[in-house]
């Protein structure tokens, strides 16, 4: 069966990846922060079918597969919870001012940096502080080493990274994406339709992660010190240290 995205966002299935806004089209659907806190998107004009269809099969909260069968090696490691896992490391960046600005020890931003000094990837599609509102997470590309680092650090709230998704692809270059592993879900998703993506998304880099956060828990911290958000020009959740402090301020004053 079909589901509208009403339907979907309404059985809690939704967690807000923005992909479904790549294939309707800013004009028809957008992703608008909810009372809640969550980014979900919001039909302006109705959908015909075909696009329901579409994000109906992309959509990592309707459309989830599991690893393919028979494409592990023999050494794999198999656990029920988290599936094959072919090799499994501890490891941080060697660049000492990476490992201490990321929140894990900076292994993604690494990994980011290194695929655009290689010349591996053109870009890095990713997620970042606002520059606007810090509070707030916003897609971001990054085509130098020093835009990946600048985004160090692990946001906890909604982010939407795949909102013009397509729009990327239609750039025609090799890119790597870092995001949550639903959004790499929804992309996998996408290339059965799109052979675009396996040609152009030459790497994908993901985290481990607890389920789609809320901005309100972050305005609760605010709540709690009197702040508004409209004042802060600093909110950082973790990194500058493993895992790092929570500093938040306003006029470039910390108050934590």
């Amino acid at each position: 069966m079909t589901l509208t995205v009403e339907q979907i966002v309404g059985a809690g299935l939704c967690i807000g990846c923005g992909l479904c806004r790549a294939i309707a089209g800013p004009d028809r659907l957008e992703i608008a922060m909810t009372p809640e806190g969550r980014e979900r998107p919001l039909v302006r004009t109705p959908l015909d079918a075909a696009t329901l269809e579409r994000i109906n099969a992309v959509c990592p909260g309707t459309h989830v597969d599991g690893a393919v069968a028979g494409a592990q090696s023999k050494e794999a490691a198999t656990d029920l919870i988290w599936g094959p896992a072919e090799h499994l490391a501890i490891g941080y960046a060697s660049d000492p001012d990476v490992r201490y600005r990321g929140s894990t020890g900076g292994v993604l931003t690494a990994l980011g940096r290194y695929l655009l000094e290689s010349e591996r990837a053109k870009f890095i599609l990713h997620v970042a502080a606002s520059k606007t509102a810090p509070m707030r997470s916003e897609r971001r590309l990054s085509f130098d080493a020093a835009s990946v680092l600048d985004a160090a650090g692990s946001r906890y709230g909604p982010a939407a990274p795949l909102i013009d998704f397509t729009s990327i692809l239609d750039r025609a270059q090799p890119f790597a994406l870092i995001a949550k592993p639903c959004d790499v879900s929804a992309v996998r998703n996408l290339a059965k339709f799109d052979p675009r993506v396996d040609r152009y998304m030459q790497y994908a880099l993901t985290l481990v992660c607890g389920g789609a956060s809320e901005l309100t828990k972050s305005q609760e911290i605010l709540d709690g010190f009197g702040i508004d958000e409209k004042e802060l020009s600093l909110f950082r959740y973790r990194g500058h240290g493993n895992p790092g402090p929570t500093p938040f301020g306003d006029q470039g004053r910390p108050r934590l």
